[in-house]
């Protein structure tokens, strides 16, 4: 548990300084656009947290059969999507 907490909270910042890294690109862009980075980064932050807390709860229990259909499920989606949908 210590060890997923830890890999978790370690890649928190290397992700925001890659983050910061982009920032200049967006230096004179309008209003709407800053307010969708900024949406998205309010977006990406809640379901990162919420994922993070819903896999450390499965490493706790040492049981990951609900993730491992959500990755079934993902992963079916995105064959159908891309094979017949064409997208």
């Amino acid at each position: 548990e210590d060890a997923a907490r830890y890999s978790f909270l370690l890649g928190t910042p290397l992700i925001a300084a890659a983050a910061l890294l982009e920032v200049p690109q967006l230096a004179g862009q309008s209003m709407t656009v800053w307010l969708y980075v900024l949406l998205g980064i309010v977006v990406a932050g809640v379901a990162a947290f919420l994922s993070t807390k819903f896999l450390l709860k499965y490493f706790e229990t040492g049981r990951l059969y609900p993730f491992a259909y959500y990755c079934w499920a993902v992963g079916l989606l995105a064959l159908f999507l891309l094979l017949v949908l064409h997208v």
